[in-house]
């Protein structure tokens, strides 16, 4: 953690102790407990700005799996579980007023109220697969990446992405399955999406792009609104949307890595074939992006509005307008040059 005063200079505050700056883990910053001051979660508790442990349950270590956001040996298969990434996500999945921490990883999706961060008020597998499967697919290492967190079906509630190696999946937060789709993505099994609602009309599309294909998927159930060729060895990495060229419309930006034809690698970028997509802010900056987290200018914001308070908004990982915000639309901007025009129908 690095502090940074008016003059704009930084000086070193603490080390976040070993294990929370290992093992392909993201952490996220996040007002948890509405004291009005930042929280850091992590797969190993949550730090207040100082750097102390205001929840502190452990961490997952190799084979021995313990504390917050983490499991135990698999029960199902006998299977000792090995170190993997854990994402996590901050939304409000319920009625009150205090955000929920939701964890993915290690094939389970699990849900953290406020009042107990020791144990999930929810939790489901995201694959349940036999012991056989786990031998012959890898999924004894990893399974479950980040969670894209969003409106899909224009309920007013938000649910709850997740890609595995087989499926992407789904849910409502009690564990309810909205759908899910077979994908391929055998290369990491923790690949991510972005959601954005591209036709304006509450239901949040699917964007996601596994070793084969960039999909478009509809928010609600799942079926194919458009599908191209994007070849990758995958990790961790997730397409994005922003207005890239300042013409007031959404593009889809992704990445290509074929070691079989290297001459095709490098950024594709997607926009409407009739200028019908959705307006949307210029800017996508960090893995776990949730609008509030950054100003359409590239600016940090001093204090960080609780994006699950804000009107249209309680998502994580899906960018959209904020009808209340100033359009800057100058500000911040990459040209792209000769895009592919596509369009869902």
């Amino acid at each position: 953690m690095w502090w940074c005063n008016k003059e704009n200079t930084y000086t070193e505050n603490y080390y976040a102790i070993p294990a929370v700056r290992s093992n392909d883990q993201n952490i996220v910053v996040a007002d948890i407990n509405l004291d009005g001051k930042p929280e850091i979660v992590t797969r190993c508790g949550i730090l207040n700005g100082k750097g102390e442990k205001i929840v502190n349950n452990g961490c997952i270590q190799k084979e021995v799996v313990s504390g917050l956001l983490s499991i135990n040996d698999d029960a199902h298969t006998g299977l000792k579980r090995y170190i993997a990434p854990i994402f996590i996500g901050v939304a409000n999945v319920d009625s009150d007023q205090y955000p929920e921490i939701i964890v993915t990883g290690y094939d389970r999706v699990r849900i953290y109220e406020h009042d107990n961060y020791t144990t999930p008020t929810k939790e489901w597998r995201i694959e349940n697969l036999s012991k056989f499967q786990y031998y012959t697919t890898w999924h004894i290492f990893t399974f479950g990446g980040a969670p894209a967190i969003g409106d899909f079906d224009n309920d007013g509630k938000a649910e709850i992405g997740v890609a595995t190696r087989f499926k992407y999946t789904v849910w409502k937060s009690d564990g309810t399955k909205l759908w899910e789709k077979s994908i391929n993505e055998s290369g990491s099994g923790f690949t991510a999406a972005t959601l954005y609602d591209f036709e304006d009309d509450g239901i949040a599309e699917v964007v996601y792009r596994d070793e084969q294909f960039l999909y478009v998927l509809k928010g609600d159930d799942g079926s194919e609104l458009f599908k191209y060729p994007v070849n990758s060895e995958t990790l961790t990495e997730y397409p994005l949307v922003a207005d890239i060229d300042g013409d007031g419309q959404a593009e889809i930006v992704v990445t290509q890595d074929d070691e079989n034809n290297p001459s095709t690698n490098g950024i594709i970028a997607f926009e409407a074939t009739n200028n019908d997509w959705s307006t949307t802010r210029a800017i996508w900056n960090q893995y776990g992006y949730h609008i509030t987290n950054i100003n359409e200018d590239g600016r940090v914001p001093k204090i960080e509005a609780n994006n699950w308070q804000l009107a249209g908004l309680n998502n994580y990982r899906q960018n959209t307008w904020q009808s209340t915000q100033e359009k800057e639309s100058d500000k911040f901007r990459y040209q792209i040059d000769k895009p592919m025009r596509q369009r869902f129908s």
